[in-house]
């Protein structure tokens, strides 16, 4: 018996943003912990994962974010800082493939564990869901996105956009997502831009997954367990 291949797994990075909120003219991917920039520890996180491939969308201070991605990783360019729906569009056309697995992380995220990033794609493709969101519960979660759901139908509301109730529900999104190649590709067609920064939210897709009888499924972050390692400068160069 022939044994059945399992569809590949792909990578997007998002570091194509400004760095608004960190103060700086400096895109934020590019601020360094022990002389490294920060894109670079989520790419080497994405190591236990063996993506086929890893795409790292690029677009404010393009040029310079690419002199410091390391072999081995593919550049696409958001040419317009539209959103991350945007971003991981222009991802998804630099794939031929019509089945796998696009696991979506953010490029500014170095603390986070190679273990976590090859769990959360495990457990996506045990559970044979559209999406898989990985999500925490925090005591305070200002400034993040809100996660709610119901029979499968799974919505993230950025603080922006969140009512007073809303804001008061302390399970946030960590801002990473294995999707369905043939799933997100639908849904992105089909989301808006009707929201307070009038850009294409990643989030959306997950609700329309959902409402599309795909289900949706969160995996809520362990405290008791190692999800994020601390960066280490033994050896960096400075």
């Amino acid at each position: 018996m022939f044994e059945r291949q399992e569809a590949p797994t792909f990578a997007a990075v998002l570091a194509a943003g400004k760095g608004t909120r960190m103060r700086s003219n400096r895109a934020k991917v590019l601020h360094t912990i022990c002389g490294v920039p920060m894109v670079n520890y989520v790419i080497s996180a994405l190591g236990p994962v063996g993506p086929e491939k890893t795409l790292v969308i690029v677009g404010h201070q393009a040029d310079e974010v690419r002199a410091v991605l390391p072999s081995g990783v593919e550049s696409v360019l958001q040419e317009e800082q539209n959103g991350t729906g945007d971003a991981v569009r222009v991802a998804l056309e630099s794939i031929e493939e019509e089945e796998g697995v696009l696991l979506v992380v953010n490029g500014d995220g170095p603390l986070i564990s190679g273990r976590t990033l090859a769990e959360l794609v495990e457990r996506h493709r045990a559970a044979g869901v559209g999406a898989t969101v990985l999500v925490a519960e925090l005591e305070d979660a200002t400034g993040l996105g809100r996660v709610m759901e119901d029979a499968g139908v799974v919505r993230i509301v950025e603080e922006k956009d969140a009512t007073e109730a809303e804001k008061e529900i302390r399970l946030v999104n960590l801002g990473l997502y294995a999707f369905e190649f043939s799933e997100i590709r639908h849904a992105l067609g089909l989301v808006g831009a009707e929201n307070a920064q009038g850009e294409l939210y990643l989030t959306d897709a997950l609700e329309i997954i959902g409402r599309r009888s795909r289900a949706v499924t969160y995996w809520r972050l362990d405290e008791t367990r190692s999800s994020f390692r601390g960066p280490s400068c033994a050896g960096r160069r400075r």
